[in-house]
């Protein structure tokens, strides 16, 4: 069996990775996200009976590693099995593209971790308190204490930062918000594919800008 080249998509179309294996052992190997090409960017024949899932980027275009260079590959559409989205499936396809793209974007400002925005409020909260009283102690203190000397050197100093920074983080967040909330009800709403899709670029084009 001739050796192939793969790559990852995910379910959104995002490249994931990239490399090569043995066609014989892709029936065992294969997974979810995984487009596999032979060096001429054909779907090697003993694979096209499989459900092999496709990725499509925005542009429509599959890309792939042809000899030895990764970039845009010609594939037949009877080729590959394409797949066929029913109106609610490209809706939901749609919003999780979207929530995708926000917390990208999210991310530029702030550290996206579960809970983690919890803490940032939690942090603000005490900060607020703390400069509102200015306590000869810390014990009602406690994100104030575990991070003092690490971000700021004094907790006014430290209060101050974390006031500052949500202050600046608020406006962009509610512009963030605001953008997912009204392109979901408008992609919910969306007569056909591409008109949810023609939403969806929109917002993806905002969300570039923030």
């Amino acid at each position: 069996m001739a050796s192939v080249k793969y790559v990852t998509l995910s379910p959104t179309g995002e490249i994931q990775s990239m490399g090569a294996n043995d066609s014989s052992l892709l029936p065992e190997l294969i997974p979810e996200g995984m487009l596999w090409f032979q060096q001429d960017g054909s779907i090697p024949k003993d694979l096209e009976q499989l459900p092999v899932p496709v990725g499509l980027l925005e542009d429509g275009v599959v890309y792939g590693m042809v000899d030895g260079i990764f970039g845009p590959v010609e594939v037949l559409a009877t080729s590959v099995v394409l797949p066929s989205l029913s109106l609610p499936e490209a809706k939901a396809q749609a919003v999780a593209q979207l929530n995708s793209a926000v917390a990208m974007v999210r991310g530029k400002y702030i550290t996206v971790l579960p809970g983690q925005e919890m803490i940032y409020m939690a942090k603000e909260a005490e900060a607020i308190s703390y400069l509102a009283t200015l306590p000869e102690t810390l014990t009602d203190y406690p994100f104030l204490v575990k991070e003092i000397g690490i971000t700021a050197p004094t907790a006014y100093e430290l209060a101050q930062l974390w006031i500052n920074m949500a202050t600046l983080w608020r406006p962009v967040a509610a512009e963030i918000e605001g953008i997912r909330k009204s392109t979901i009800q408008l992609i919910v709403a969306a007569a056909d594919t591409e008109d949810a899709q023609s939403h969806l670029q929109t917002s993806l084009d905002a969300l570039a800008l923030l």
